[in-house]
């Protein structure tokens, strides 16, 4: 039910019939604490997104297994029914999953070829499979014919892939200029109501800037990016030189450049000029960015508090000070983070400190 302005239809029946005395059979209860799952497999990599209501198992064996929400079909499994465990989704003749991204109501899923795959919600041609159908039930081949892609992230309705050569491409909703080519492609339909033009199959980014204090813009050539994530309407992106790079909605100081003016194509955050220290990974959700460094500091920018002020530029976080941190989860507002030799007590501080809870 999460993000639900109101129940949907089959809920509101369950609960009708449960104030009359009546049951109406909608799924299994919720679980509130940590659970397993029994089933006899070997796990290689879960994936899911701040943005989402589903999730993706890919095996050791290549097989992706989905559930959770399914009302765009961002299963993948040919229908629009809610799974409530792990369901296999067909697998194409020759094709061996090995990692995935999952958006509001789309998926993608990457072979061991680099081809990206995709299904579910494609209203603003997130899918990038150049077709003008509202949504695909099963996964279709997406429009690209680059080097092979090693890496994909999704927000709300747009999606961004990366190929072995560190190049980015982008498609689906550029609002907010959440693409990075420069525009948020809107226009003028009739009777005065505003539309987007969206990127139907993937497109490179090619500009990555700087911004003086003046404003005045310095170019970057030879871009290659190493690690990429994105929230509901922005992106993070980590390169080889140790630049991290945001752009899209700058609402709450998301994009770490001490301001909200949206940014249309990849700029630099200044504040990491003056980090002397190799930049790991980034991370982002809904409104906010994390990154993590070599000297085992981790840096915030952005809100993830129902109210208080936002960071508007990367602050260290001091309670994560010294933990050598492997990996970095987010959701809406939640952040989990899994760390080496860490004290469980010590970490579950850090993290109340952190969350606010």
């Amino acid at each position: 039910m999460i993000g639900r302005k109101e129940l949907p239809k089959a809920a509101k029946s369950a609960a009708a019939a449960a104030a009359t005395g009546g049951h109406v059979h909608t799924g299994p209860k919720n679980l509130w604490g940590v659970h397993a799952w029994g089933k006899d497999i070997r796990v290689k990599g879960v994936f899911s997104s701040c943005v989402a209501c589903h999730s993706i198992i890919i095996t050791e064996d290549g097989q992706a297994l989905s559930w959770g929400r399914n009302d765009k079909g961002q299963l993948g499994h040919g229908d629009t029914i809610t799974k409530y465990e792990p369901t296999p989704i067909t697998t194409p003749s020759g094709v061996k999953w090995i990692g995935a991204a999952c958006g509001r109501g789309h998926t993608l899923l990457l072979t061991s070829k680099g081809v990206v795959y995709a299904c579910g919600d494609n209203k603003c041609q997130q899918l990038g499979i150049d077709s003008k159908d509202a949504n695909a039930l099963t996964p279709r081949r997406v429009i690209y014919r680059g080097k092979p892609i090693i890496k994909m992230t999704c927000g709300a309705e747009f999606s961004i892939i990366l190929d072995i050569t560190g190049a980015l491409y982008s498609f689906g909703s550029p609002e907010f200029g959440q693409l990075g080519h420069g525009e948020e492609g809107k226009f003028l339909e009739k009777a005065g109501k505003v539309t987007f033009k969206y990127e139907r199959i993937p497109r490179r980014i090619t500009t990555y800037i700087s911004k003086g204090r003046g404003g005045e813009i310095t170019p970057f050539r030879g871009v290659v990016i190493l690690d990429v994530a994105s929230g509901v309407s922005h992106t993070v992106a980590l390169d080889n030189q140790n630049r991290v790079f945001t752009w899209g909605f700058a609402g709450y100081g998301r994009l770490g450049h001490s301001e909200t003016k949206n940014e249309l194509i990849p700029r630099s955050i200044s504040n990491f000029d003056y980090v002397k220290t190799q930049i790991l990974h980034v991370a982002a959700g809904s409104t906010f960015c994390l990154a993590t460094c070599a000297n085992k500091m981790t840096y915030f920018w952005g809100q993830n508090k129902p109210a208080g002020e936002a960071t508007m530029y990367p602050k260290p976080l001091q309670d994560l000070q010294g933990w050598n941190v492997r990996s970095i989860g987010c959701a809406n507002k939640s952040i989990v983070v899994a760390a080496d030799e860490s004290k469980s007590e010590e970490l579950v501080n850090s993290l109340r400190v952190l969350t606010g809870l």
